[in-house]
């Protein structure tokens, strides 16, 4: 039976919400580039995100340029074995049994720039987790890719969740968060 904090919570109490990406890429903003390079930029930005949830690490290395660097939560990776390692060791939320993560994401405000062989993305990621209690947070994305014998690889991956984002949605008063504790 849920506990009494859980029954405060449509996002604790409803499981088929945990590890889902929420992704709308005809919303992404694209500059330069052919119309192919913009969609597998696309798809990679969305591949990532999955295999993350998913802790997908076979199809996370095919993700990855093998020179990645990573920083995220105030920590630097570089190559793919380290990489791919701290991947596989980070937070989806709690893990109930029976799921890999409690955690939704919903990427938004996606800007792309392509020139050539490289391209950036910048954007925004809700995080909405719990199994316990709802819990949300917001990511600040930056990524850099390189394009190298006609596959897109992820290059640079920069993430913090200490950036403030003026146009995010308000969260009710009851979750806690880090913007609106």
């Amino acid at each position: 039976a849920p506990l009494g904090v859980q029954m405060e919570s449509d996002y604790v109490t409803d499981p088929s919400r945990w590890g889902k990406l929420i992704y709308d890429p005809s919303q992404i903003q694209f500059r330069g580039g052919s119309e192919q390079d913009a969609q597998a930029i696309a798809g990679l930005i969305e591949e990532y995100h999955r295999a993350w949830l998913s802790r997908d690490s076979e199809t996370m290395k095919g993700i990855l340029d093998p020179e990645i660097s990573r920083f995220r939560q105030g920590q630097l990776r570089s190559g793919l074995t380290g990489v791919t390692q701290r991947i596989a060791n980070e937070s989806r939320g709690e893990r109930p049994e029976g799921q890999l993560g409690s955690t939704q994401l919903t990427v938004r405000d996606v800007e792309v720039d392509i020139v050539g062989d490289t391209a950036t993305a910048f954007y925004r990621i809700d995080a909405h987790t719990g199994a316990r209690w709802e819990y949300a947070d917001l990511a600040t994305v930056f990524q850099a890719f390189r394009k190298s014998n006609g596959h897109w690889r992820v290059l640079h991956h920069v993430e913090s969740t200490g950036l403030s984002d003026p146009h995010a949605p308000d969260l009710p008063e009851k979750v806690p968060s880090r913007r609106a504790p």
